[in-house]
């Protein structure tokens, strides 16, 4: 197999215990799986069984864009809480593109800041946000020289504990992370 499992709604763990999950948030409507398979696969060849990686959806297409993404924040909190819950030994990481990557890096601001009490912030290694809307100037990005800021409003408070596993990536003019300060989000 290939260690990827897709998950829609968390009931119990999402995947089989190994020594990390790494959980895939897709962009809307599943944009995005592509550049984190270029991502997440080498990382799986290179692994092996102690990297399980599970494909989030992110936020609906056609709903509300605040409402669909609180309910994906939502759902990726349960099943990391639920996956760590149940592999102990377990760690997880957190990834994502786009609107995925809103997603995952408001997981991230939650558990780094001590506000998310099921996933503590020693039990995640990386956290890698893709083209970020959400992206706050003042984060770490690669490449380096990238200027601006996502799209919409940055995220309240920062990475706090994750700060130093967290890393976003934007390409330079980038309409969704690398945006003028001002910029109108689009509808």
């Amino acid at each position: 197999g290939t260690g990827v499992a897709t998950v829609a709604a968390p009931s119990a763990a999402p995947a089989p215990c190994r020594a990390v999950t790494l959980f895939a948030v897709n962009g809307a409507g599943a944009a995005g799986g592509e550049t984190l398979a270029a991502v997440t696969d080498p990382l799986v060849q290179q692994a092996g069984d102690r990297l399980a990686v599970v494909g989030v959806p992110g936020p609906e297409v056609g709903a509300s864009y605040a409402t669909s993404e609180q309910q994906a924040v939502t759902s990726l909190t349960d099943s990391v809480a639920q996956q760590l819950a149940a592999c102990p030994d377990g760690d997880a990481m957190l990834f994502g593109y786009s609107q995925g990557a809103h997603v995952a890096g408001d997981v991230a601001a939650r558990v780094g800041s001590g506000g998310e009490p099921r996933i503590p912030a020693d039990r995640i290694l990386a956290v890698g946000l893709f083209g970020d809307p959400a992206r706050d100037p003042s984060a770490r990005v690669v490449p380096e020289g990238v200027t601006g800021q996502g799209v919409l409003p940055a995220r309240s408070g920062d990475f706090g504990a994750l700060a130093g596993r967290t890393i976003e990536v934007c390409a330079p003019d980038d309409p969704v992370c690398a945006t003028a300060a001002g910029t109108t989000a689009p509808p």
